[in-house]
């Protein structure tokens, strides 16, 4: 009987595990997109695209117009712009 308990646990909070490992690098991404945008930002000016390195994915930024939008892939491709 324990031992089916400790199955039914690891095969229960083993994919919960891997689901919220998954959320926690889109939002730490997504964060550095962010960052990406602040440096192009302070960049105005000089450049109107760029990318900017960060834990081996490449974020790349462009400036258009009134417009700033950063792409990076990781899982899959996006794209976040901010006006």
């Amino acid at each position: 009987m324990g031992v089916f308990v400790l199955f039914m646990l690891a095969t229960l909070f083993i994919p919960l595990h891997y689901k919220m490992y998954d959320i926690q690098q889109e939002r730490k991404h997504a964060l550095h997109a962010s960052a990406t945008m602040l440096e192009a930002v302070k960049q105005h000016g000089i450049a109107t695209t760029g990318t900017h390195i960060i834990d081996g994915i490449s974020y790349h930024w462009r400036l258009e117009g009134q417009q700033i939008c950063v792409r990076y892939t990781d899982k899959r491709p996006h794209e976040r712009c901010v006006s």
